[in-house]
Formats: structure tokens, sequence, C-alpha cells
């Protein structure tokens, strides 16, 4: 099927609210290479009843803006609705696999948003004991395997990125964003897991100017404990640890390694 592909005034587009902030450097970068090579994936736009708006390539536009040009090109796609530019958008950024833990996540928590309003059933549930209810479930599924299809992860990994975002507060996004948290996603699912209240306290400690934790985990102990365990405290429970996860005659053998100490220990322990 031919592409609608034309060229356009750049004045024409509206670029809107992005699922991904613009990267200066990255923009200069790829002006740089347009500037030798020429653009040689257009943007993707769609026509919102004549007005011209931006579906993909917002680093390419930005980077045609900084070399001066004054139209682009660009290939209009079907898409009828935002909700429709946002899937193009969303799946083109996800494509190309750029983006870290945090920028994933909430790509695909615009996604799942973007397909809420088109298919109003994934928000409704499906209940197998009628009729009804296992005819939406089939639907349900038929859509969610569709937008796993469209982004290339599973349904599973869509559903718990997507509660990442959500159960992020909107102060504990904006902390994290340009940090070393933004590309661990271990560490942002259990950011996430916490209340508003102790991520406050999680980022606090982890990117104040003199930093009192090096990861969440261990931030979460300084909470609770109110200090971090020694060394020779993290030895002693990471031995407890082996020890408890042995089988008798591991433990046995265990025991026979170590018998001169443990009968030097009874001894001693016997005669106070």
């Amino acid at each position: 099927m031919k592409m609608d592909i034309r060229e356009i005034p750049i004045s024409d587009i509206v670029v809107g609210e992005r699922s991904q902030e613009l990267d200066d450097a990255w923009v200069s970068a790829l002006a740089s290479m347009i500037e030798h090579e020429g653009l040689i994936n257009p943007i993707t736009v769609w026509d919102d009843e004549g007005v011209i708006r931006l579906a993909a390539g917002n680093h390419r536009l930005a980077a045609i803006i900084q070399n001066g040009q004054k139209a682009i090109s660009a290939h209009f796609s079907n898409a009828k609705s935002f909700e429709e530019a946002k899937i193009i958008e969303v799946a083109e950024n996800i494509a190309r696999k750029e983006l870290n833990a945090y920028g994933r996540a909430r790509h695909l928590f615009d996604l799942m948003s973007a397909q809420e309003k088109l298919h109003p059933q994934l928000k409704k549930g499906g209940d197998k004991q009628t009729d009804e209810g296992r005819e939406n479930l089939t639907a349900i599924l038929a859509v969610r395997s569709e937008i796993a299809d469209k982004v290339g992860l599973s349904d599973r990994s869509i559903r718990r990125d997507v509660a990442v975002w959500k159960g992020l507060t909107p102060a504990s996004r904006e902390t994290v964003k340009a940090t070393w948290l933004a590309d661990h996603q271990a560490g942002l699912r259990q950011l996430s897991a916490q209340s508003p209240k102790v991520q406050k306290k999680i980022c606090d400690l982890l990117f104040c100017e003199k930093p009192k934790a090096t990861n969440v985990t261990d931030a979460l102990t300084i909470i609770t404990d109110g200090r971090l365990a020694t060394d020779i405290e993290k030895t002693f429970v990471s031995i407890n640890k082996a020890l408890d996860s042995l089988k008798e005659k591991q433990l046995h053998n265990v025991f026979a390694k170590h018998e001169a100490k443990i009968m030097a220990w009874l001894e001693a322990r016997e005669s106070k």
C-alpha cells in the first residue's frame, strides 16, 4: 500500500503533549545527521479536521527546526483521534528500544489509557459466569494480545510497567526521571509500591546533596531501622540464611568441617 507522504510547512504542525520529553543532546545529534544525510524517516502526523497534529517524530521535527528548515517530510497516518495518534507515538518509541525503565512505564501507561478510551471494556473486566461476561473477557484478551503484539512486549510486562507508573506519585516521577533510578526497573517497582509519604522519604535519602543511601532497599532499611546494617551484621544475617536453607546432611557436613571450633565454643560456654 502506497504511503501518503507529503512535504508540509513546519508552522502548520501542532505538536501537543508528548509521552517522551525532548532530549536536547539527541536533537543536536539528529540535526547534524540530517544536515549531512537528509531526513531518512519522515515524521508521522494526522489530520484532525483540518489541523495537522504530530503523531510521532518529535525529535526529528525539533532537529529540522534546529537546522533552520521551514518544511518537513511527513507521513499522514489514518489516526482519527488523539487516542489513535497516541498509540502510534508510543508504539514507535517502544519499537526503537531507546527508552529507559521510567520512559517505558510512562509510555505503556499512556498507551493503556488511550486503549481504554477506545475500548471501554478494558476497564470493566470479564465475568466467566455469564455469557455477556465471557464475551467481554474474550474481547479484553483480544485487545490485550493486539497491544502486546504492537509493542513487542508480553501482556504481563505491560501490566507490570503500567502499575509502576500508577504507583509513583507525581513528585516521585519528577524527582527520579533524570537520575540513575530511571533506568533501574526493580528499584522503580519497589519505590512505586510504597505510600506517598514513604516515597518522599526514600527520594530524600537517595537524592539529597550527600546521599544517605545508594538504592531503594537501603533507603527503606534506614527508614525502618534508623540506620544501615554494618558489614558484620550483614555477614551474620547472610550466614544464618545460608544455614537455614541447608538440608540435614549438608548441615552435618558443615558442622563436621568446623567441629573443632564448635567443640571449643561449647567448652567455653560450659565453663562460664
